[in-house]
């Protein structure tokens, strides 16, 4: 029977859901292409999915950011000031990071670093421009919180095609209480072992091969319960011909006198592509031992190098000939049933360069010099990863206790640091894009953080991990806070943070999945984490109601209080709605007088007392007539229907939450620099019913000296665009048509 026809056959069956046809059509192609076949069993958390779109929400309070700063030398300002030190000892169990976050206020100076936070969201960013004390922006980092198939669903439409390197380390199925499927533990007795864990791992992967890059790699820990039948799989979605190593990782040396019939000491490490063909594995760095082969006991000038054996076993028709040494004695040729590896000629020719080694007293056989200095600055890495070179599981628990201090958030089965590292240097370059959604305690993270410090690299890694037993929270998030704010370790002693790294928590949460316009506004309102996440912009911009019709760009209220810490921006509050929660973040230490590095008040008011941009106190102008809209307590009023964020490289992110506020959008955009350094790309997303994102109303600016800076797009069709192709079949259907 011909398997094609009897797959159109399947399509057309009448009585057939389409759930029940895609079951029939995924055992017929999965038999024949590699006879690996199991029973899709249903999964809850792939049901949700049916019935709801998955977004992110971010949980701001467990932001945590240190900056790498280039401090002026000898503590010293460009106009000679001193830098005053506002240094309050760290609470907790925190070391003595020589870096600020928003929530710790740290040292200056040590290291070459300096506590800058935000200063590009300065209202005097002139001010700071061609400061030595400037801050280099920090790595974001994403932790997800969730199930990692609503987490992958996500990340399909913030990081789809961008992802150099997933590692990953799933559940092994020992049937020993380590797999859960649909909140119940997989057990030995279950027939459906292998199937659950197929069917789970099997969904995940075909998500995760839609992130990477074309040049993108995943490696994938796992042991012999499901090796065999890992492979199988990875060879139907990523292909048997992008296949590229089978690694033998040592996860322990001692015997276990525990063991039945063998002590296992090794896990798998499996290595697919994404295309083979665009793959480029890196080299390793050599080590000491391998370096400390090179001599030179000739003095040669190329300096120091080994011998390699001159003869091979490969057929070679010019490979059989004698050769006579310097101390006269005449070599008959090879040994019998190999070849001179070079022709006569060409050994004459090595001869006279003096690249043929005929031992100290010159009555050896030859042998081929190779230089240090001519080869490879790395080495091809082999598919046996010993401990000593990667890391072990007993190193792996005492990195995870040596951080808690005790088993206080212990997780069981960690990887250590040395792995990952390892696998961030074959698989990525230094500014890779990595991910993990298998998380656990966090150890990829640390790894990319410890990376970075140790080469200059600029990785950003994603976390995805479930909150079961509150892993994510008190283990994966909380190890890597400390990884980046300093810690007191298991003896009691500060350990220093890694500087230059920001990470972000988030949350998974849900809209609607059909398609009514109440379901369409709320997933608009809610999509803010995910936009921000997408398009790299974290830093909001004040957006006051009243400032866009007066002309001109925002200046940015600073509010009184008389704090003296220097030059303070807004945060605004999460709601999109506004709000009048408004959060101060210093951006500079003050002068020895107590103003601010540019001349004004502590509290950001200019010394004749009025704000920074000339308006009165209580917000009015000059004349005493109204000019921002003011919340009681006098702050301006954030924008109820648009939200304006900064990335680190001068990005604009604009997002129009209500088609009422475009007018407003586009007076904004048209107050904004017409040449900004780089010309950064501006991204305007806006609430439309529809895929029609308002182009004639954007028309002047898009014309304008923002033309080829500005892109348009129609939220949230863009979302559903990307989800359709996702998602499992609707509970029920979906109507394009908008209910309220």
């Amino acid at each position: 029977m011909n398997p094609a026809d009897l797959l159109a056959k399947i399509n057309a069956l009448p009585d057939f859901s389409d759930d029940e046809r895609a079951y029939l059509r995924q055992h017929l192609t999965a038999q024949k292409q590699y006879g690996l076949v199991w029973e899709n069993k249903p999964e809850a958390v792939e049901d949700d999915l049916r019935h709801q779109l998955p977004l992110l929400v971010e949980r701001a309070e467990r932001f945590v950011e240190t900056h790498t700063c280039v401090s002026p030398p000898d503590g010293i300002t460009p106009d000679g000031r001193p830098i005053p030190i506002p240094f309050d000892e760290p609470s907790g169990d925190e070391g003595s990071n020589p870096c600020v976050s928003a929530q710790t206020t740290l040292p200056f100076g040590s290291e070459k670093s300096a506590s800058l936070v935000d200063y590009h969201q300065s209202t005097n960013e002139a001010d700071f421009s061609e400061s030595v004390y400037a801050p280099i922006s920090p790595q974001n980092h994403t932790l997800i919180e969730g199930d990692n198939l609503h987490a992958l669903t996500t990340l399909n439409y913030t990081h789809a095609g961008r992802i150099d390197v997933i590692y990953i380390d799933p559940p092994y199925n020992t049937g020993n209480r380590d797999f859960k499927y649909n909140d119940h533990f997989v057990d030995r007795e279950d027939s459906y072992r292998h199937s659950k864990w197929l069917s789970f791992m099997a969904k995940r992967l075909r998500l995760a091969k839609t992130l990477l890059k074309d040049t993108g790699v995943i490696f994938i820990s796992i042991d012999d319960n499901e090796q065999a039948q890992l492979k199988l799989l990875c060879d139907e979605i990523f292909g048997e011909e992008n296949f590229v190593a089978n690694v033998i990782w040592q996860k322990n040396f001692a015997p276990r006198s525990s063991a039945k019939y063998f002590s296992p000491n090794h896990e798998y490490i499996k290595c697919y592509s994404k295309n083979i063909s665009l793959l480029g594995i890196n080299l390793l760095s050599r080590s000491s031992t391998q370096d400390d082969r090179y001599k030179n006991p000739d003095n040669d000038s190329r300096g120091v190098w080994t011998s390699d054996n001159l003869t091979a076993r490969n057929y070679y028709s010019l490979g059989t000939y004698p050769v006579t040494n310097p101390a006269g004695r005449t070599i008959d040729g090879p040994p019998k049933g190999s070849y001179w590896r070079v022709s006569k000629a060409k050994l004459e020719d090595l001869i006279a360069d003096k690249r043929i080694w005929f031992g100290a007293n010159g009555a050896g056989v030859p042998r081929l010099k190779r230089f240090l200095s001519e080869v490879q600055d790395g080495v091809i890495p082999q598919t046996i990863w010993l401990h000593t070179e990667a890391g072990n599981t007993q190193e792996a628990k005492k990195e995870v206790l040596e951080i808690f201090g005790d088993d206080e958030g212990f997780f069981a089965t960690p990887k250590p640091v040395k792995l990952l590292k390892r696998i961030l240097q074959i698989g990525g370059s230094k500014n890779a894009l990595v991910l993990d959604f298998f998380a656990g305690s966090g150890t990829t993270l640390h790894a990319v953080m410890a990376l970075n410090a140790e080469d200059g690299g600029s990785r950003q890694c994603i976390l995805v991990t479930n909150n079961e037993n509150n892993i994510a929270e008190e283990v994966c998030y909380e190890r890597n806070r400390r990884v980046i704010m300093g810690y007191q370790n298991a003896k009691g002693q500060s350990v220093p943070g890694l500087p230059g790294n920001a990470l972000r928590y988030y949350q998974t949460a849900f809209v609607g999945r059909e398609r009514t316009l109440a379901n369409k506004r709320a997933l608009m309102q809610q999509a803010t984490a995910l936009l921000c996440l997408k398009e790299g912009c974290y830093d909001e911009i004040a957006i006051p109601v009243g400032a866009i019709p007066s002309g001109g760009e925002p200046s940015g209220f600073v509010p009184s209080g008389g704090e003296t810490r220097g030059i303070a921006s807004l945060q605004l509050s999460e709601n999109p709605s506004g709000g009048d929660h408004v959060e101060t973040r210093y951006l500079a230490s003050p002068r020895p007088d107590g103003t601010n590095p540019d001349g004004t008040n502590p509290d950001g008011t200019n010394p004749d007392g009025t704000n920074p941009d000339g308006t009165n106190p209580d917000g009015t102008n000059p004349d005493g007539t109204p000019v921002h809209s003011l919340s009681p307590n006098g702050r301006p009023v954030p924008h109820p229907a648009i939200r304006h964020f900064g990335g680190p490289g001068g990005e604009r992110l604009l997002i129009v939450y209500d088609e009422d506020a475009i007018d407003d959008a586009v007076a904004l955009i048209a107050s904004w620099p017409d040449n900004e350094p780089g010309n950064p790309p501006i991204k305007v997303y806006v609430f439309a019913p529809s895929a029609y994102p308002y182009t004639d109303d954007f028309a002047d600016v898009m014309t304008g000296p923002t033309a080829g800076r500005i892109t348009l797009c129609a939220l949230p069709e863009a979302i559903y665009q990307t989800y359709q192709r996702l998602l499992p079949v609707a509970a029920t259907p979906s109507s394009s048509d908008d209910r309220s």
